[in-house]
């Protein structure tokens, strides 16, 4: 009998170390996927935010450009007759906008 209780303690402890070591495995390579899925969901991210800073630099140059339109345009109505008159000569292309114009 005594020889039975030896032989069932030292299973036991025979199964402790491998569970313990079965359980950090499972932790490391559960780890590992979780570090593969989090790069790639920051890859995703990291690819949206520069296609977002690239529309955001079309966008500025729109922006600038048609600003630049409404200056070219609003001007003659700010400026002296004399100058307003030499402005209306001009031919309407030199005051068009690239911006404006279909690609």
């Amino acid at each position: 009998m005594a020889h039975a209780i030896v032989s069932f303690l030292l299973d036991q402890l025979k199964s402790i170390p491998q569970d313990q070591v079965k359980e950090k495995w499972r932790l490391v390579t559960g780890l590992e996927q979780e570090v593969e899925t989090l790069t790639k969901n920051l890859r995703a991210i990291q690819a949206v935010l520069e296609d977002a800073e690239q529309r955001q630099m079309k966008l500025d140059k729109a922006v600038t450009c048609q600003k630049n339109c409404l200056s070219r345009w609003s001007t003659p109505s700010l400026v002296g007759k004399e100058n307003k008159r030499r402005m209306e000569d001009e031919e309407p292309q030199s005051r068009s906008c690239k911006c404006l114009k279909k690609k």
